[in-house]
């Protein structure tokens, strides 16, 4: 299984997706609120028009008196409208607040690494050729199952002297270290490609005659299952892990 982490999640996106799902769900209480307004507009119409307010000389209580009864001769229209305010103000609020998180969450995956998901090729079976016609069926065989592609080390083709890492499928590959500092990451740049963990994860620095780990990456880097926190000295047999790759280092 392949690990990726999510560093960054689109802002406009997230308001988009959130406030459609801010707008479905405000459909029902928009209806029951455009209902309720309707049934206030006219229970306040009922009352104005029992207390003579519309024959008022008070020019301020006759206009307020006026526009409720206009108000309540919108009638179904009142619910509709109260309803469409209802939803897009319940959908542009789930849209702040969708917006608001991937800006919580970009702040804290800058920090952090971002979040660690796996991903697992599934062998999707080839389709039965049909049946001739006329000649006897002849049987088929089936279909190789898909085998996932392996991860794209390239080992130098000989082994030099020195401390190296083994790693890949059952740690069987080995890496060669540089004798000053050997770069590890997902980049092309870095001297040991490793898919899956950050484009500059982590550095391996020769100093004061042993072998040093030091973590790029913030927190996505283990030696003998205990998070690095800045560097770390490694021993022979020390299991390192970068994010889903895991090695283990030989001092010669």
């Amino acid at each position: 299984m392949n690990r990726y982490s999510i560093r960054k999640i689109f802002v406009w996106p997230a308001f988009k997706f959130g406030a459609l799902i801010g707008a479905v769900l405000m459909i029902l209480p928009g209806i029951a609120c455009g209902l309720l307004t309707r049934s206030m507009v006219h229970a306040l119409r009922t009352f104005v028009e029992a207390m003579g307010w519309l024959a008022l000389g008070d020019r301020d209580m006759a206009a307020f008196a006026q526009r409720v009864v206009a108000l309540d001769a919108r009638g179904v229209m009142l619910i509709v409208w109260t309803a469409l305010a209802t939803i897009v103000i319940g959908g542009l609020l789930y849209g702040a607040g969708a917006a608001l998180a991937a800006l919580l969450y970009n702040l804290i995956a800058r920090i952090s690494g971002g979040l660690l998901v796996g991903a697992e090729a599934v062998a999707m079976p080839a389709p039965a050729a049909p049946a001739p016609a006329v000649a006897p069926q002849v049987p088929q065989q089936a279909a190789p199952a898909y085998q996932p592609p392996a991860p794209a080390y390239q080992p130098p083709p000989q082994a030099q002297p020195g401390p190296w890492l083994a790693m890949g499928p059952n740690l069987a590959q080995r890496w060669p270290l540089r004798p000053d500092r050997t770069r590890l990451g997902s980049g092309g740049e870095n001297d040991i490609v490793l898919p899956g963990t950050a484009p500059n994860h982590a550095e391996i620095r020769f100093e004061n005659g042993v072998y040093v780990l030091y973590d790029l990456a913030v927190g996505q880097t283990w030696v003998n299952n205990r998070g690095v926190a800045g560097r770390n000295m490694l021993k022979e047999g020390f299991v390192i892990r970068l994010g889903g790759q895991e090695m283990v280092f030989h001092a010669n």
